[in-house]
């Protein structure tokens, strides 16, 4: 190749090119990189701390300029100076108010939030509508209160109208009524409307006696404004009040109602069907049978008859109900304790479980047996200390039905009553009893059985003749006077 001179030069090979390169410049490189301690510059505030923001330091180094060194600087305290308030809102009764604060230096802004004041209420005040209040912090702020029953009835039903229906059809086929139904009890619902807003708590207290000697006491929600009754004795006044705490004081209202006398005094239980008391019945005396003493229904547990397994057995609640409440001493199965999956102890606590293991209807009447085992369940039945005593079988419709009819006819019980109170049995899982249809039409056997009563045994009323039965079976007269006394007087 030439050079700028145009004279020939020859090419200098790459690798001497590459050596010349190591020996000179190398060096170089080395003495560059070596390492050396930072002499660094004095702290320069690169951004100003705030009330709300750290500030930063930097200082440089004076060997290298490229070398930079970092710190932070403390927030400023807010100036000693009271801050500025802005965006004012005052709080009230009802809503929280609000405000800026606003740091003197103006470095910094936060939002305060002030707690509602609630409400400063003067003293209750009667008015003609019930009572009044206002409160101190803004007299435009009243409460109006007043508490009192809605739709009070004079009498309850303690079923539905269909059954009420019934009970008052004269030509009454049960069959046409008893459609639709799992239970016979239906809640007697007692309302009231409470418009103190400040009510913490509520209870309903009801009794048989105007003083409200030996109440019960229903503790409520404080926004409570109705209550369901079960088990009321039936024929009765009853006297309520309902308990409203408002602001520590009591606010009450006080009523009375009747629970009706027609038909039986129904019981509700949990997974317990078809009970009910035979009690409180007017007898052609002019006397009423006692309640509470002895109640007749269904299975409390499951059994042989697995057709009601879905349906049967009683939960702990109802059980202890049983024994503090309705006060059960005795538990008369009248099946075979076969048919109850030999169970020996009752699931009610502290109750006593007696098999007898008899049938019912026409049995009783023409089978040596049957009367035999008829005069042990009477003759437990006239011994007060076994009462108040709780009487089933399966459904508590046939073998239970033929012993609770005898005893409300002994002690003089209508015929309407035995008849309605044999096929209420219809109104619950344990299918229609009807009595007037012949086992021919599809009847379980009463029918032939009260005629077979009425016609083979002495008497001029239906208690007489019933009367002569259990003599017949070998009562005693005393046995038999002392279970009509335990209907009439109790124990």
């Amino acid at each position: 190749m030439k050079n700028d001179n145009g004279r020939f030069i020859r090419k200098i090979p790459l690798k001497i090119v590459a050596l010349i390169t190591c020996v000179f410049f190398l060096p170089c490189f080395a003495a560059c990189n070596t390492r050396h301690e930072h002499v660094w510059g004095p702290w320069e505030v690169t951004r100003d701390p705030t009330c709300t923001q750290e500030g930063i330091e930097t200082r440089i180094c004076l060997t290298d300029g490229t070398h930079t060194e970092t710190r932070t600087v403390n927030k400023l305290a807010h100036t000693s100076a009271e801050p500025a308030i802005e965006n004012l809102v005052q709080p009230t009764c009802y809503a929280d108010g609000s405000y800026g604060s606003v740091c003197s230096a103006e470095l910094s802004r936060e939002r305060k939030v002030v707690e509602t004041t609630g409400h400063d209420w003067g003293e209750w005040e009667e008015t003609a509508d019930g009572e009044r209040r206002v409160c101190n912090n803004d007299p435009t702020h009243i409460e109006i209160g007043s508490i009192g029953f809605v739709d009070m009835q004079e009498t309850y039903y303690p079923y539905n109208r269909k059954i009420k229906n019934y009970l008052t059809d004269e030509n009454a086929n049960v069959a046409d009524y008893a459609t639709g139904f799992t239970d016979q009890a239906e809640a007697i619902k007692i309302k009231w409307r409470n418009n103190y807003a400040s009510t913490s708590a509520q209870r309903f207290v009801y009794s048989l006696n105007a003083d409200f000697s030996d109440a019960i006491t229903v503790d409520l929600e404080k926004d409570a404004s109705s209550v369901d009754l079960y088990n009321l004795f039936k024929g009765e006044k009853y006297y309520c009040k309902t308990v409203a705490v408002v602001d520590g004081r009591e606010k009450i209202c006080t009523g009375s109602f009747n629970t009706a006398d027609l038909g039986p005094r129904t019981i509700k239980l949990d997974r317990v069907y078809n009970a009910r008391d035979i009690g409180g019945y007017t007898t052609a005396s002019g006397k009423r049978t006692k309640q509470g003493l002895f109640y007749r229904g269904g299975s409390l547990t499951k059994s042989s008859d697995t057709a009601y397994d879905q349906w049967v057995g009683i939960t702990e609640e109802s059980a202890i109900y049983m024994r503090d409440v309705l006060k059960i001493k005795s538990d008369f199965d009248l099946r075979t304790i076969l048919e109850n999956l030999a169970r020996r102890d009752s699931p009610i606590p502290d109750a006593t479980l007696t098999y007898f293991g008899v049938s019912g209807y026409t049995n009783i009447l023409t089978n040596e047996t049957e009367k035999a085992k008829y005069k042990v369940l009477l003759q437990a039945l006239s011994d007060r200390n076994n009462y108040p005593v709780y009487v089933h079988c399966t459904g508590g419709a046939d073998r239970t039905g033929t012993i609770c009819f005898l005893i409300n006819a002994l002690c003089g019980v209508s015929e309407t009553d035995l008849i309605h109170d044999y096929e209420f049995t219809s109104f619950s899982i344990y299918n229609v009893r009807s009595a007037v249809k012949t086992r021919e039409q599809g009847g379980n056997g009463f029918y032939e059985f009260y005629e077979q009563l009425r016609s083979d045994y002495e008497g001029d009323t239906l208690s007489e003749k019933v009367y002569n039965y259990m003599l017949s079976i070998g009562l005693t007269e005393t046995e038999i006077d002392n279970i009509i006394s335990i209907m009439f007087e109790g124990i």
